[in-house]
């Protein structure tokens, strides 16, 4: 099972859209931060939510089932009541290719 994949180009998602992919087994949320692109794992920590139904405000998710909520540059819990961090993943940019690496999360 592969690690890393290229999940999309550059275009496929707009600043302020959010994307899921699958990347090695693991669904992924891929997110344009104003240009800059995030990949956090697409379900809440606290009962596996869809973030992908969530709500994007200021760099922040919010869970559609309980309205916790996370950053999406740390991956830490902003609102209750999820306790633990969402996992981040490593992604970058090759040509116009979209890269992303769930083999580690990233901190």
């Amino acid at each position: 099972m592969a690690r890393v994949e290229t999940v999309g180009t550059t275009g496929d998602i707009e600043p302020g859209d959010m994307k899921k992919v699958e990347v090695g087994g693991k669904q992924v949320l891929l997110v344009n931060l104003d240009g800059e692109l995030a990949a956090v794992s697409a379900e809440c920590t606290h009962a596996g939510g869809p973030l992908e139904e969530g709500f994007l405000e200021n760099g922040e998710i919010e869970c559609p089932w309980h309205f916790g909520r996370f950053d999406l540059k740390t991956g830490g819990v902003t609102a209750a009541p999820p306790i633990l961090p969402l996992p981040r993943y490593k992604v970058w940019i090759r040509g116009d290719e979209v890269l992303v690496d769930v083999g580690e999360t990233v901190s």
